[in-house]
This record gives C-alpha cells, structure tokens and sequence, in this order.
C-alpha cells in the first residue's frame, strides 16, 4: 500500500482496503462509496450473502440497472467469467449517459467465504460527452 492511502475496515468485518488521498468514504447502507475529491468518480464496495454466482449477479445487476436507467443509452461493453485472485469472478463493463455527461462503469464480483462481494469503479469518459448520433440497442 502507498504511504499516503488511507485504511478502511468495514465496520461488518466484511472486508479492508486502501484508499488514495483526498478520497472520502461515504456510508450509503448496504454499501459504502468512496467518492474522489473532485467528486465525478467512486468506487464502491457492496459484500452480500446472496447465492448468486457471479455472472448470473452481474447479468440480474445490468437488467436492473438498465430498468432504472431507461433512455440513459445503457451500453454493454462486456459482461464475462473471469479469474479474480483465484477466484471465480465477473465482470460487468458498460458505459452510459448521467446527466448529459457519458460515464464508464466497471463492475467486477466474485465469491469470498459466505459473501459475495461486488466492487463497482465508475468515472467519467474521456471525453465526458456522449458522441453524437448515438442510441441505445433494442
């Protein structure tokens, strides 16, 4: 860990991480938000005792994201299996619209002892607008 992170123990005894300065931890309930000092981007930790695996969790978590996100052009850049620290994972990557800003999500979830841990990084696109001429896929 960087001498100037941060450590960050959930008071659950769920999990430990280290954060960068100026990055603030923000109890949201079920989860905690660790926003940037400039506030356009947080990574989230959210552990849950659901028996969902992690795809069959990332697949439920993009229906339901899209559902809430209806006309926010919602796009799936991928969304596969993948090894976490030898662990079976995965991973949902998409972009969308927030607004009038285009952001990129980056969800990674995987099985540890009885939790099931989702770690959610999202951030504005480089470019911070969405191209023109864009729609979301039926």
């Amino acid at each position: 860990m960087p001498a100037t992170w941060r450590s960050y123990a959930d008071p659950g005894g769920a999990y430990r991480l280290a954060y960068p300065p100026g990055w603030t931890p923000v109890d949201r309930g079920a989860f905690v938000d660790f926003e940037s000092p400039t506030g356009d981007r947080f990574f989230r930790v959210q552990p849950t005792t659901d028996p969902l695996e992690p795809v069959a969790a990332q697949q439920q978590l993009e229906r339901a994201f899209t559902g809430r996100h209806a006309g926010d052009r919602v796009r799936r850049v991928r969304l596969a299996p993948v090894p976490f620290k030898g662990r079976p994972a995965a991973v949902w990557e998409f972009t969308f619209v927030q607004r009038g800003q285009r952001r990129h999500g980056y969800d990674l979830t995987f099985r540890a002892g009885r939790l099931r841990h989702a770690v959610l990084f999202e951030a504005p696109t480089a470019t911070g607008r969405p191209p023109s001429g864009t729609s979301t896929p039926s």
